[in-house]
């Protein structure tokens, strides 16, 4: 396995020239603000890896800085260095890694690369985010099985061919076939008219001759066809004849019984008209019987029923006696509970009238205690208002008296402030003169000075000079040592020029001048400063005084008086309030008792009570008088239904008579009604025989009817008659006899015309096999069309042998293409423990990878269970949650299913959308895959504290650690690093 060691990018977008950034072997943090370049330098990775961005597609120019003509990435591996150039006219330099990429096609990389190594910041390239199609076409750029993925998308290209061969082939065979069989046909054709020719000497003409007896006409004739075809005519109506005429005998024989069945059905006819005529004679008398019977029936029924209207007629007005006793009892009961009640009503009507009256005196007393209790509110809001507007007039005052004294203060500060102003110009003007003095002996000293310096660098060079042994001077000839000689040059300089001396003191002088002026200055602008801050702080007073003043004069017991007026007024309404305060106490001892809530709600219940009660009486009066008025109204109506002197008594006795009578028809009409029954049975009796006698009548004329036909149907007249049959019989056995005879010569001469046309056949058949053979014998033709179908049929074997094995491989392929799609979709159980750990939402822990083949194209598609149904994942996830889908799966694929050297992991800023504690969760899988798997981490950040926090975790854990800051610089972005090492 392959590990990075170190990145050097150059003119990549913001990126400086050969900006080098080493890289961890186990865990490197690229941090950086949004907007750096830490996609930039993903994209470069990705360049140097698979010679394109994917995202920038065709604009690959997008990569190069501006006023750059390139941009240059390289990756060192240690063994060996991965580079790529890309340039501003958008061309690529790269070359595949043989080492990285090992059996996988520089065209797939880029996928690859999506699927096990790269995570984008933008998800328009997730797996998760693609459609099924896209999503199946990139599993299967996987190395596992990419040759038989291969092999099955050729196989369909294969199938057309074969089809189109085997068709042409098999068409090819089915017309050799076809032609072997018309062979064989002829030549079964020949031997068949060879049999059918027979050994006969005949001629058309002779065949004629014997044919033309039997024909209706004598046509001419001049082929056999034509021969065969009038032959078949007259064999064919000879027959027709022979067959009606048998027909015909049978059904004349058969008649012969129909005679004898005749006869006797004529005699059984006969005996059944009679018995008819006598059972219709019994039946018109027992009805006489019976009209008469049911005549008197119906007029006890008359009498029974004009009974039984009067007997209604009698109940009737009996109910109305007794209903008439009921209304009059019940009139005379209600009229007294309305006069009871029209005592009570009154009664309540008065106490209703009082309690009113003690209501009318309870409201008008609490009445006039509210209006006193509101003049006593108002009276107390009024002294209110006073003592507001006293207390604002002794603030007003006091505003006044600082104002005047303000007033009387400020002229004089004023004065102290010109007369300082005027000491401050003076002063000003003094410092300015010794300034400039100063300034001119500054000027001359320092002339003077360079002049005296120069003279004192050539004295002590000279001193220098002399060598310490000389023992005499060179410039007086003593001997006294160089540090004598030191000294005496030093008395001579200093008053070598009492001038500058001079001028010395006298600049020390004008600058102490000049600093004991500015403390004079610097005090006088403080004094300055001091006396401006006061005398606007007087004016603020001033202006307060008076904003105060006026905010007292807006007091509405004032209304906008001077202070004067304003005084006068507050005395005017002290004196009112005095004067409203008796009259109220006054007011106050006349006023009546003031009545009680209690009180009050007691009344007015009372009085409800009182006038429910009294509502109650008048509904009840009302209900009874209408319902007297409706008692009345039904005795009139009962009255008038009732006769005039009829009482209870004499009614009953009516109605008892009534009733006897209407038994004792009832009883005559039952004796009446069984002889009626008896009579209609005996009736009923002679219907059913007579029935069945014109039943039997009809089926008899029915026979007789259907034996006529039979005799009519065989060309007879009348009834049956047997002398007739059988002379018929007798003519028709002739003539069947003759048809006979005829048949058997027709017969005869059918055979004859069939040997001459075998002969014929014979010749055109020969002829036919003359032109197919070409000059060969027979048998070597026909040798010549097997040996033909046999090679088609081989042929055609070896096609269909090799579409069979074409279809094997086809099963083959499937077979192993399901076990790839298994072992692609076998990450499942370790992407959803993944999800387990990384996301909270349960759900997405049931995430589901369905890869197969429809219409012969790979699909995958990731879904989470939604009640129960599944559902695209990216539909219903979040931002986090579909970049936790994407990271766990391109985990998942990067530790199922390797397909480059350099275990790696390319994350581009993956946890942008979390929390810490979210992020957390993730990076805790990462540290596993570092540790137990072995993979080598590139991560980048905008967040410092995600970042520092995921580097203590991996240090926690020995984990070697780069955190990499990308750092703008003038020219471009630069990387600054820190490796650390947990184990230092």
């Amino acid at each position: 396995m392959h590990t990075l060691k170190n990145i050097t990018v150059s003119n990549v977008r913001r990126f400086a020239s050969d900006v080098s950034i080493p890289v961890s072997r186990q865990a490197t943090i690229i941090l950086a603000p949004n907007g750096t370049g830490k996609t930039a330098l993903f994209e470069a990775i990705e360049l140097a890896l698979t010679g394109r961005v994917a995202r920038l597609d065709k604009d690959i120019f997008a990569l190069v800085k501006d006023g750059t003509s390139s941009a240059a990435v390289e990756l060192d591996f240690g063994e060996f260095q991965q580079k790529a150039l890309a340039t501003s006219n958008g061309e690529t330099r790269w070359n595949p890694s043989l080492e990285l990429n090992g059996s996988a096609q520089p065209s797939d990389i880029s996928y690859l690369l999506r699927l096990t190594h790269l995570l984008d910041q933008r998800d328009k390239d997730w797996f998760v985010q693609k459609e099924a199609k896209t999503a199946g076409d990139q599993l299967t750029k996987l190395p596992i099985g990419q040759e038989a993925q291969k092999l099955a998308e050729l196989i369909p290209k294969l199938r057309n061919p074969i089809k189109r061969m085997l068709a042409d082939k098999q068409l090819e065979l089915d017309n050799n076939t076809i032609k072997l069989d018309q062979w064989d046909e002829l030549i079964e054709k020949r031997e068949q008219a060879q049999e059918s020719a027979g050994a006969q000497n005949l001629t058309l003409d002779k065949l004629v001759e014997a044919l033309t007896p039997y024909l209706d006409d004598t046509p001419k004739i001049e082929s056999i066809e034509r021969l065969s075809s009038l032959h078949n005519i007259c064999l064919s109506n000879n027959s027709d004849k022979l067959e009606k005429a048998k027909h015909l005998l049978i059904g004349l024989t058969s008649l012969e019984e129909t005679c004898n069945k005749f006869t006797q059905t004529k005699k059984n006819q006969t005996a059944l008209v009679e018995k008819e005529a006598n059972l219709q004679h019994e039946k018109n008398s027992i009805k006489l019987v019976k009209d008469n019977t049911l005549s008197q029936l119906h007029s006890i029924e008359k009498d029974i029923n004009e009974i039984v209207t009067i007997l209604n007629s009698r109940l009737l007005e009996l109910r109305n006696i007794e209903k008439i006793t009921t209304y009059i009892e019940k009139e005379e009961e209600t009229k007294n509970q309305i006069i009871l009640k029209l005592e009570t009503l009154k009664n309540l009507e008065r106490t209703v009238e009082e309690a009113s009256k003690k209501i009318s005196k309870l409201n008008s007393d609490l009445m006039q205690h509210k209006q006193f209790e509101a003049r006593i509110k108002d009276f107390k809001e009024r002294q209110q208002q006073l003592s507001k507007a006293k207390d604002s007039l002794s603030l007003w005052s006091k505003q006044i008296d600082l104002m005047r004294k303000v007033e009387k203060e400020l002229p004089t500060i004023h004065a102290d402030l010109k007369q300082l102003q005027e000491e401050i110009q003076r002063l000003e003007l003094k410092a300015k003169k010794v300034k400039r003095e100063a300034d001119d002996t500054k000027i001359h000293v320092a002339s003077l000075q360079k002049s005296s310096d120069q003279v004192r660098t050539a004295v002590a060079e000279i001193a220098a000079n002399i060598a310490g042994k000389e023992g005499d001077c060179p410039v007086c000839g003593e001997q006294h040592g160089i540090k004598e000689l030191e000294r005496r040059i030093k008395i001579k300089m200093e008053g070598l020029d009492p001038k500058l001396q001079l001028l010395i003191e006298k600049e020390a002088l004008l600058a102490q001048q000049e600093a004991t002026l500015r403390v004079e200055f610097d005090s006088l602008i403080h004094k300055q400063s001091q006396l401006q801050s006061l005398i606007s702080a007087k004016e603020n007073t001033l202006k307060q005084c008076q904003i105060s003043i006026d905010s007292y004069r807006l007091d509405p017991l004032f209304e906008s008086q001077e202070f004067e007026g304003a005084k006068k007024t507050i005395v005017k309404i002290d004196n009112e309030l005095k004067n409203k305060e008796q009259q109220l106490s006054h007011e106050a001892l006349l006023l009546p008792a003031k009545p009680s809530a209690e009180e009050l709600t007691e009344a007015k219940q009372s009085l409800e009570d009182i006038q429910t009660q009294s509502s109650d009486h008048r509904k009840f009066i009302f209900t009874s008088q209408e319902e007297v008025k409706d008692l009345q109204h039904n005795l009139e109506k009962l009255r008038a239904d009732t006769r005039e002197g009829a009482n209870k008594e004499s009614v009953s006795l009516e109605i008892s008579q009534l009733k006897a009578l209407i038994e004792e028809k009832k009883s005559t009409k039952q004796e009446l009604q069984l002889c009626s029954e008896s009579e209609a049975q005996s009736l009923r009796t002679l219907d059913d025989q007579i029935s069945s006698t014109q039943i039997e009548l009809k089926r008899i004329e029915a026979i007789c009817h259907e034996l006529i036909n039979m005799w009519r149907m065989q060309n007879f007249d009348g009834e049956p008659n047997p002398e007739a049959l059988r002379h018929e019989i007798d003519k028709l056995q002739c003539e069947i006899k003759e048809l006979t005879t005829t048949n058997s010569i027709l017969d005869d001469l059918r055979i004859k015309i069939a040997h001459y046309q075998g002969a014929l056949t014979l010749k055109s058949v020969q002829q036919e096999i003359a032109e197919h053979t070409s000059g060969i014998s027979e048998e070597a033709h026909r040798i010549k069309l097997v040996s033909e179908l046999t090679s088609t049929q081989q042929e055609l074997d070896s096609i269909q042998e090799k579409e069979k094995a074409l279809n094997t491989l086809s099963d083959e392929l499937k077979k192993e293409i399901e076990q790839i799609q298994t072992k692609i979709t076998s990450i499942q159980p370790l992407w959803q423990s993944l999800l387990t750990r990384v996301v909270r939402e349960s759900r997405f822990s049931q995430t589901a990878l369905q890869f197969e083949r429809k219409y012969n194209k790979p699909h995958a598609t990731v879904s989470v269970p939604i009640s129960n149904s599944p559902v695209n994942a990216s539909k219903v996830a979040s931002e986090a949650q579909k970049t936790d889908l994407q990271l766990t799966f391109l985990l998942s694929m990067a530790l199922t299913n390797p397909w480059s050297s350099w275990r790696a992991l390319l994350l581009d800023d993956p946890t942008q959308h979390h929390d810490l504690v979210h992020a957390s969760a993730i990076f805790d899988v990462l540290r596993d895959y570092i540790l137990e798997y072995k993979f080598q981490l590139l991560m980048t950040t905008h967040d410092p504290v995600q970042a520092n926090f995921f580097r203590r975790k991996l240090e926690n854990d020995g984990i070697d650690v780069a955190i990499v800051n990308l750092v703008p610089y003038s020219d471009g972005v630069r990387a600054r690093h820190n490796i650390y090492h947990p184990d230092l």
